[in-house]
């Protein structure tokens, strides 16, 4: 849980869209790699997922 909750509010969200496969994410969506992909929202929320 992060300490300022509007924040918190938008990486779930993004966190939200992205375990629905939503296109849409955030305003930068990036893969590190094969393994690794960074979801950025509008209000500095930032959020790293591993693929399988």
């Amino acid at each position: 849980m992060g300490k300022n909750p509007v924040i918190q509010k938008e990486s779930d969200e993004l966190v939200t869209k992205f375990l629905k496969k939503n296109v849409s994410l955030g305003i930068w969506n990036e893969k590190f790699n094969k393994r690794y992909q960074l979801l950025k929202g509008e209000r500095r929320s930032k959020s790293i997922f591993q693929n399988e």
